[in-house]
């Protein structure tokens, strides 16, 4: 029918459990905040990205990103 572990989990009086389901939830909304808000940054950094380059300067925007999309999916999974 449905997987029991689940079920246990979803009613469970156990207030530990309860509290570690949602700071598990907090943290996974908090990481894909932060790695959609380094998204819209990157974004909006292109153009600057793009004058510094004709400078010869690297902007470390993708450092950034690489790094909050690796957060993201290892607390997704």
């Amino acid at each position: 029918m449905g997987d029991p572990c689940l079920t246990e989990r979803l009613y469970t009086t156990d207030k530990d459990t309860l509290a570690t389901l949602m700071i598990d939830r907090v943290a996974k909304l908090v990481t894909l905040t932060v790695y959609q808000l380094s998204l819209a940054v990157g974004i909006g950094l292109l153009p600057v990205a793009l004058l510094a380059r004709t400078f010869g300067i690297t902007l470390p925007v993708h450092k950034l990103i690489e790094r909050t999309e690796a957060a993201y999916e290892a607390q997704a999974n």
